[in-house]
């Protein structure tokens, strides 16, 4: 059970409307989670990765697959809870969950810039060894066992495994036709000793965009193939993986597919920044997405039927999965967070539950949004929910190092940073922040508002069962 010494009841409180309003949601995330398949065998697997796959009803021939790959301090099934299996329930396609064995890294973290300790090995950044050859294999397994459609294979991930989607696409561009990275880093950043990890990481490493390309098209030489499509995601405020490494990705992908690194276009998207990079007859090459406000996390949006917020999994009122899979070609233009350019929602968005029933039918009632009004007016919902679900920014993915502390010896936390009674890197994923004492009365009025509201609901539909 959480240790509760580092959090506030006003955290506790703010938890308890983003993740348990919705019981119906909560009962579905248990449901995926319950349904993954564990694989122990499916190639040489020279990287000693685990698998687990979810595989829906009634999938047609021909499928997609799409990859997704966790986080440091992360499972399988916690990234589950991006939303990724209700999806692949609507759009019928195929989930692999590679999961890292803290044999491999005592953090889980996929060793996306070289061997973890020994950064200079650069083994599984080497086409067909290491951890991406047993990815790959992981796809020759499901297109063993099912009828998959070879030209939509996609890889998606966040943090450490965002940065190993970027290995993955490198490495294996005749496998996969697109990735989506959320809080990402570019292939083969330079790094030889276990500093040089840290500062890919934060600040991040500025490269030439050419020499960025280069590092890619050297991956697999000779390669004369379409390069994969990606699509990048950033939190403004992630102080683990610094935006630097959004822009530089910009940069390293628009260059391998002979791009300006100018958005051809740049709009709103459920209210967040967006642009897109596109060829000389319009076609979307790169995406980016700019998520305000946001830390070190993958945004979710229960509201809409998306995920279940949880650590590093944020409830910024976007569904990153989804878009993912929009961007991917598996979804359609309507999806469970599909608001207006500027923001604004549908008058039946709240219906919409990505394919998924509600509880029970009752349309949505107003006194529900009235409490999320009330939620929104502390100036900076968003942020609380940062505060109350993420790990310490500034010691997360800085686990992929060494459990005592970085490789130039000094400590792990930021200032102003709790550090996890563990200590050093290894205990990362303990450390919290407190959410500031002053939203508890507001967050605990907004919760009953919700009870209320739900309850009225509840009666209501009892009433129209009854005529």
């Amino acid at each position: 059970m959480m240790k509760l010494g580092l959090i506030g009841s006003a955290a506790l409180a703010f938890a308890a409307v983003s993740c348990s309003a919705d019981r119906g949601s909560d009962e579905r995330v248990a449901t995926s989670e319950a349904a993954l398949e564990s694989v122990t065998s499916f190639g040489s697997n020279p990287g000693a990765l685990q698998m687990y796959r979810y595989v829906p009803a009634a999938v047609p021939a021909n499928a997609p697959v799409v990859v997704v790959l966790h986080g440091c301090t992360q499972s399988a099934a916690d990234f589950v809870n991006a939303g990724w299996n209700p999806l692949a329930d609507k759009y019928k396609f195929y989930v692999v969950y590679p999961q890292q064995p803290s044999a491999n890294n005592p953090s889980t973290c996929f060793d996306w810039f070289g061997k973890y300790n020994t950064p200079s090995d650069k083994t599984n950044l080497t086409r067909g060894q290491g951890e991406n050859l047993s990815i790959k294999q992981m796809v020759d397994k499901m297109k063993q066992d099912y009828s998959v459609d070879a030209s939509r294979v996609f890889v998606a991930g966040f943090s450490a495994g965002a940065a190993f989607v970027s290995v993955m696409l490198a490495t294996w561009p005749d496998v996969f036709a697109a990735g989506g990275m959320g809080e990402g880093i570019p292939y083969n950043c330079p790094s030889t000793q276990n500093t040089d990890v840290f500062q890919c990481m934060n600040p991040g490493k500025t490269l030439p965009a050419s020499d960025w390309g280069d590092r890619v098209r050297a991956a697999y030489a000779g390669y004369a193939g379409p390069w994969p499509r990606v699509s990048i995601w950033e939190g403004t405020q992630d102080t683990t993986v610094g935006t630097t490494n959004a822009t530089q990705l910009v940069a390293q992908w628009t260059n391998v597919h002979g791009l300006s690194a100018t958005p051809s276009a740049q709009d709103t998207v459920d209210g967040q920044a967006h642009a897109v990079f596109n060829t000389g007859n319009g076609q979307t090459r790169v995406e980016s997405y700019s998520i305000s406000g946001m830390a070190h996390g993958f945004a979710v949006d229960p509201a809409h039927g998306c995920g279940a917020p949880s650590t590093y999994l944020l409830d910024k009122h976007i569904c990153a999965a989804h878009h993912m899979l929009r961007f991917f070609g598996i979804a359609d233009p309507m999806g469970p967070t599909d608001a207006g350019s500027d923001g604004s929602v549908p008058p039946d968005a709240a219906s919409i539950d990505g394919g998924l029933p509600n509880d029970g039918g009752a349309p949505p009632d107003a006194s529900i949004d009235d409490a999320a009004a009330v939620i929104d007016a502390s100036g900076d919902a968003s942020g609380s929910h940062d505060a109350s679900t993420s790990h310490d920014a500034s010691a997360h993915d800085a686990a992929v190092i060494d459990s005592g502390a970085r490789g130039d010896g000094s400590d792990a936390h930021a200032s102003g940073d709790t550090p996890s009674p563990s200590g050093g890197l290894a205990g990362c994923g303990i450390a919290r922040r407190e959410n500031r004492a002053g939203d508890s009365g507001l967050v605990l009025a907004a919760v009953a508002l919700v009870s209320i509201a739900s309850q009225r609901r509840r009666t209501r539909a009892r009433g129209r069962a009854l005529r």
